[in-house]
């Protein structure tokens, strides 16, 4: 009976065994967290964002120093 209740579900890097909704278990494929941290900034940088964060301060702090 408790076949038909548990249901594992793959969404990429991590399984999931679910009971009825709850996550009973999980299973984790990729453990290296400093490679993915590495790899999300690579991202961070390669799409432009790094640019605009940077710009938004600047902007951001000027506007301050004038309201105040």
């Amino acid at each position: 009976m408790l076949d038909s209740v548990v249901t594992l579900v793959n969404s990429g890097l991590h399984d999931f065994w679910l009971v009825g909704g709850t996550i009973l278990a999980q299973a984790v494929a990729e453990p290296n967290v400093l490679d993915q941290m590495r790899d999300a900034f690579g991202k961070f940088v390669e799409s432009g964002q790094l640019w605009a964060m940077i710009i938004g301060l600047v902007v951001g702090y000027v506007f301050k120093t004038f309201i105040s």
